[in-house]
């Protein structure tokens, strides 16, 4: 029975009303046109959410497809478990429907306070929120998924989960350091977790075991708002700050869709290794293979 029923392909994307998630949303919808797809986009502005629906639909055209929309702020600690539920709980009612793989593109964050350490400006509550957002809520998301598979709550048997990193990650940026270390901690997490999963397959022999991967993908130095943000913001290291002026200045920041599209490729096309970091800029054998 079961393989006579339509394989559907699930992505859910965090972070999604509006800038690199969702482009995720929009390259994936045009990728997996010739498949069903269920498609779970979570965000703080439901107004923003709905338009990444809409430009979700109308990429799909007539195929067929599922888009529900989620309203979740994982600054709030309080919200985690209803977050969890709303993501991967309440979407999938039916429990027989069949899937060929699930995605999940963890990629909500927060800039949080450019300053330099000891600068002497109270930034604790800002620390509290950017962690919750970029590390405590990340990191139980991507825990919550797993747990989720590991419980067999979908029959599907390949999972992928990306983390939406940066080159924040493996290099430092003064006056970022709040930024550098949530990104940091999130790689590592996945990192390890990409590690569980292999030493799982390793021990599993001939068991069925649902396979996991793991990505952690900096998509390089997006025209989005936050990096408005950064080119604004009073306090941070100047050096930098120039740079990306100059980079908006000279049209050379990297198109969401653009980056957004090598991720779907990396992904659906499996050019990775689980539990790496891996940048927009570099070089991928094979990529644009048909």
């Amino acid at each position: 029975l079961r393989a006579k029923m339509t394989a559907w392909h699930a992505v859910i994307i965090t972070g999604a009303s509006r800038g690199f998630g969702r482009a995720a949303a929009v390259a994936l919808s045009k990728f997996l046109l010739q498949k069903p797809l269920h498609i779970i986009l979570s965000g703080r502005n439901l107004v923003g959410l709905e338009e990444t629906k809409k430009e979700v639909l109308s990429a799909r055209n007539s195929s067929e497809t599922i888009c529900d929309t989620v309203v979740a702020d994982i600054s709030n600690t309080a919200s985690f478990q209803s977050i969890s539920a709303g993501l991967f709980e309440k979407p999938f009612p039916s429990k027989d429907r069949v899937y060929t793989k699930i995605l999940f593109i963890n990629n909500a964050g927060s800039l949080g306070p450019l300053n330099y350490i000891g600068s002497g400006a109270d930034v604790s509550l800002d620390m509290i929120e950017a962690f919750n957002v970029n590390v405590s809520g990340c990191c139980y998301l991507t825990s919550e998924f797993v747990r989720r598979i590991n419980a067999k709550e979908w029959l599907c048997e390949k999972f992928i989960v990306v983390n939406v990193s940066s080159l924040c990650a493996v290099q430092a940026f003064d006056s970022w350091g709040i930024y550098c270390a949530g990104k940091a901690a999130r790689d590592m997490y996945h990192a390890v977790l990409a590690q569980e999963q292999a030493k799982k397959q390793e021990n599993a022999a001939t068991a069925s075991v649902e396979k996991i991967l793991v990505l952690n993908y900096a998509p390089g130095p997006l025209d989005t708002d936050m990096q408005k943000e950064i080119r604004e913001c009073p306090t941070v290291h100047k050096e930098t700050q120039e740079y990306f002026v100059g980079l908006k200045a000279r049209n050379e920041l990297v198109s969401t869709i653009e980056s957004a599209e090598k991720l779907v490729k990396i992904v659906e096309k499996e050019k990775f290794v689980s539990g790496t970091h891996v940048d927009f800029f570099d070089a991928i054998a094979g990529l644009d293979e048909v």
